[in-house]
């Protein structure tokens, strides 16, 4: 078809002809000040374009705009000649920055989303000339990543439900089973099988940042200041190696198993702001891992150097083939009156959207159908900072097996009833996390016949979720994983500036999904107490209560424990670190350290399989 008029052109290409912003707000609307500039510079929106040689644009560039034209139904052939050479000066910008541009803010479709959910003071600044051409392009460039109208309606459901004054009813766990109960062998056996033949991987929940502890990257590479100087990602990566080498030894099977499964799909169409992950070749074996596989789930701030530096690392000694990266959604925070928070002129305040955006991460990033094409059965899922958990506990998993649970969560006792902790409960019949500030200070205080807390079973982000359950909580609704608002203290724009400038109280609300507000849709929750000692460590704070030093401290007093458990006599309160490589949970230490003595007087002992034992060993 031929155009016939600059008018046609403007409003199927740029999609400026209608009206973008709300009339009584300050800027441009309808395209009206850019058809001003063309009329300026001679060219009559309504008379026939005349035709001009083709605009010079990087070859990238030109194909974008071939793109946007045939998404408007019209013909490249009739257009390509008749993009005129002025289409940057029109704007005042270089040509080739120009129809970056132009594709990214000058058209209608992202002012069209932001005008129906009545955002449109985001273009503030940009509309009032505040901005450079970099900054415009970031900004237009974060906000294709936004889907406005859905995040506007999950702000406005979170807002509703904390102000809801309706109490649910909240009763306590059932029981809970006990990691020394006399089955642990039994559960520990039935584990030991699952890994062994390749149905178990771990996950880490591994978006946040140290920013807290005053370090500058993901949590991940955190070191608490063991002797060995390990990080968070290294510990747990040998105790993933070290529980590999357990299970095949408990369990010999073949190296490969025959299966009917020979492809898996692509996943479900990506959300923006997700990342697709590569898709496995297609095979028709099963290839079992020497380790569990590890599935890590970063964010926007932290996915490039948490990848970079797995490889650097050689990914703490695990196969590459089996780490396997996933970035959880990134939102937008949002002011009390509901509008988008803008950081600056150019930048909305963005946060990860909570443990509870694993669901539609993993299956959106194509992980989920990678887990059920190796057949993973079930998936340990656990926090970055929890630096004494152990991935893929034979005992967790054999319970959960034996109760045939598609959900199931170690807990540990709470030590007083002002403890800060979310408890295992059910609310309304359904089981799930109750927050500390839901109780009341009654219920949070009652105690049974034994003297124990009725509501005690903490919650340590420690769950084991079957591969199942994970495809049905991606498919859930909001209503079933709904976002829950974090009140927050973010740089603020200024009104005229668009400079940000930090605010002296709590000015916005991240938006939160947790992991824990799915287990509801299952009809059975397993949950086994555990000893705080052996299995919660959390690294949140600098200093005080669960800090790096706490962290520290807790994993040096296990290993003394495990030594003297097996025949040692250790001197001195300085605690010993053990390697994985040696014990993964203090079995196998007796035929190297019964009748040793170790030396942790002056500072922490360290052993790693290679270090020799005698009658005094300290670092």
């Amino acid at each position: 078809m031929e155009p016939d008029s600059l008018r046609d052109f403007e409003r199927k290409m740029l999609g400026v002809d209608i009206k973008l912003v709300d009339p009584d707000e300050e800027g441009p609307t309808s395209g009206e000040e850019m058809r001003k500039m063309m009329v300026d510079m001679g060219l009559h929106p309504e008379q026939p374009l005349e035709r001009r040689g083709p605009i010079e644009l990087p070859e990238r560039l030109t194909k974008e705009l071939r793109q946007r034209i045939n998404k408007a139904d019209l013909d490249w052939e009739d257009y390509k000649d008749l993009l005129p050479s002025g289409l940057g000066p029109l704007l005042g910008l270089d040509p080739a920055v120009c129809a970056d541009l132009v594709k990214r803010v000058a058209h209608g479709q992202i002012r069209i989303d932001f005008h129906l959910a009545k955002q449109t003071h985001v273009f503030r600044w940009l509309d009032k000339g505040k901005l450079t051409i970099e900054q415009a392009c970031k900004l237009a460039e974060q906000l294709e990543g936004v889907e406005i109208l859905e995040m506007v309606d999950a702000f406005a459901a979170a807002d509703r439900a904390a102000k809801r004054d309706d109490k649910p009813e909240i009763l306590p766990l059932a029981s809970a089973a006990s990691s020394d109960d006399p089955r642990a062998a039994e559960w520990a056996r039935a584990g030991m099988e699952a890994i062994s033949r390749g149905e178990v991987a771990a996950l880490i929940l591994a978006g946040g940042q140290g920013t807290r502890l005053g370090f500058d990257g993901p949590k991940g590479l955190y070191d608490v200041g063991l002797p060995s100087r390990k990080p968070l990602f290294l510990l747990f990566a040998e105790r993933l190696r070290k529980i590999g080498q357990l299970a095949r030894e408990a369990v010999p099977i073949e190296e490969e198993k025959p299966t009917t499964k020979v492809t898996h799909s692509r996943g479900t169409p990506l959300p923006r702001g997700f990342q697709k992950q590569p898709r496995p070749p297609e095979k028709n074996v099963k290839r079992v891992p020497s380790a569990p596989p590890l599935l890590v789930m970063t964010s926007e701030i932290n996915d490039a150097p948490t990848r970079r530096a797995f490889e650097e690392m050689g990914y703490f000694g695990l196969d590459a083939r089996d780490v396997l990266f996933f970035s959880q959604r990134t939102v937008p925070s949002f002011a009390e009156d509901g509008n988008a928070f803008m950081r600056s002129g150019h930048e909305m305040a963005t946060a990860p959207d909570g443990n509870g955006g694993v669901y539609k991460a993993l299956a959106a990033s194509g992980v989920l159908d990678d887990l059920e094409f190796r057949e993973i059965k079930y998936v340990h899922v656990f926090s970055v900072d929890n630096a004494l958990c152990r991935p893929c506990d034979p005992v967790f998993l054999g319970y959960c097996k034996s109760e045939k649970a598609l959900v199931a969560s170690k807990v540990v006792w709470k030590a007083s009833p002002d403890e800060k902790v979310g408890v295992l409960a059910t609310r309304d019949g359904r089981p799930g996390v109750v927050e500390y500030s839901e109780l009341s200070a009654d219920l949070a205080a009652s105690r049974d016949e034994n003297g124990e807390l009725k509501f005690g079973a903490g919650n340590i982000c420690n769950h084991l979720l079957a591969t199942e359950f994970l495809s049905c909580a991606a498919a859930t609704n909001p209503d079933v994983l709904p976002y829950h608002l974090a009140h927050k203290k973010i740089d603020a724009a200024d009104p005229e500036t668009g400079a940000p400038v930090p605010p002296p109280k709590p000015n916005a609300y991240k938006l939160e999904a947790f992991i824990f507000d799915a287990f509801k849709i299952a009809l059975d929750h397993a949950t086994i107490r555990v000893p705080r000692e052996d299995d919660f460590a959390p690294v949140k704070n600098a200093v005080g209560a669960d800090s790096p030093q706490t962290a520290r401290d807790a994993i040096l007093r296990q290993g003394a424990r495990w030594l003297r458990n097996a025949g040692a006599t250790v001197l001195g309160d300085h605690g010993v670190e053990l390697a994985p490589a040696l014990t993964y949970a203090g079995e196998g230490l007796a035929s190297k350290f019964d009748g040793a003595t170790v030396d942790a007087t002056q500072a922490p002992a360290f052993f790693d399989i290679n270090t020799p034992v005698s009658s005094s060993s300290s670092s």
